[in-house]
């Protein structure tokens, strides 16, 4: 039943996002610069899984089609089962594509020093350094002259064999406004 009622909250919140920024969108107007700020927020619950993510970034359009962005983060994961957190701190260099209008397909290099309550005991006094390669799609719709909103779900290229809903895949929200 919980797990029922977390998805139903999920897809509420998601038809919410689309249906809002579909009504509030508008076409693309152009923009005089070609840096834009913003970053991501990610959530992410399955069962006894909780993770959370913000990443401040900023990208430059190399073309109207291909962007190169780079930012830092922290993301916080959490198993209530076996009482696991990870506190992750790092930073990320990203490639866009926009294939087809507003859908683009992203690549994603994310260094981050982790702080895993599984490998270095509920102490957690060391902090581990790995290298994270993520690639997948995502959708961005326009609220503004120069602003827009993206929806982006992302493999871990390294675990593919663990395809777990709600941590691989995983589904990222951002923010862009031109600068």
């Amino acid at each position: 039943m919980k797990k029922i009622k977390s998805i139903v909250i999920g897809l509420l919140f998601l038809s919410t996002l689309f249906t809002s920024t579909t009504l509030f969108s508008q076409e693309y107007s152009g923009n005089e610069g070609r840096w834009y700020g913003g970053g991501t927020i990610g959530l992410s619950f399955s069962g006894p899984i909780l993770s959370f993510s913000l990443m401040p970034e900023v990208a430059y359009a190399v073309t109207d089609d291909f962007y190169v962005g780079a930012g830092v983060g922290y993301s916080y994961y959490e198993n209530r089962d076996n009482k696991r957190t990870i506190n992750e701190w790092g930073g990320k260099l990203y490639l866009r594509y926009y294939v087809y209008n507003d859908f683009f397909a992203q690549v994603e290099y994310a260094p981050v020093y982790q702080n895993d309550s599984y490998y270095t005991g509920l102490s957690g006094s060391e902090w581990i350094y790995w290298d994270y390669f993520y690639g997948g799609v995502g959708y961005r719709s326009w609220i503004g002259g120069s602003s827009f909103m993206s929806v982006a779900i992302l493999f871990d290229l390294r675990n593919l064999e663990e395809i777990n809903f709600g941590y691989n895949p995983f589904i990222r929200f951002g923010i862009g406004i031109g600068i």
